[in-house]
């Protein structure tokens, strides 16, 4: 078992077989996955299998054949998420994350106004307590 033209193999494979013209975008194994939600946008899964051919000395039609790797068979699974999927993917689920980008300043500002009314709570009581005139 190989990648489809024998891509990453030994160059002696590759020229064993006429034909054989691996190309890394065509015959590589990938998976694309927004980042946000570990959601498959694309991938590719490619095996070429093999065989492993050579004579045999009991056998008089193999005395022609060249000893050699030689593929048999090469099989693709993949996928491709339609746009309109991505665009509702989006929508949907990512929709959350920009109210998050909403409400982050808000309780900032919320958190920020309530520490400033500690201090000056603060401030008072400790002027009231005390009863001196704080300078």
């Amino acid at each position: 078992m190989s990648y489809p033209h024998f891509l990453f193999a030994d160059i002696r494979y590759r020229d064993s077989v006429i034909g054989m013209r691996p190309h890394e975008e065509s015959h590589k194994i990938f998976i694309d996955i927004e980042p946000n939600t570990g959601t498959p946008i694309r991938g590719a899964k490619r095996a070429q299998f093999n065989i492993f051919s050579r004579s045999v000395r009991s056998i008089p039609p193999t005395q022609n054949l060249r000893t050699a790797l030689v593929p048999i068979l090469w099989i693709e699974e993949a996928i491709n998420l339609p746009s309109e999927f991505v665009e509702e993917l989006s929508d949907r689920l990512l929709s959350s994350l920009r109210l998050v980008d909403i409400f982050v300043p808000v309780i900032i500002a919320f958190c920020c106004l309530i520490l400033l009314l500690g201090v000056i709570l603060t401030i008072r009581a400790k002027y009231f307590i005390t009863g001196t005139n704080p300078k």
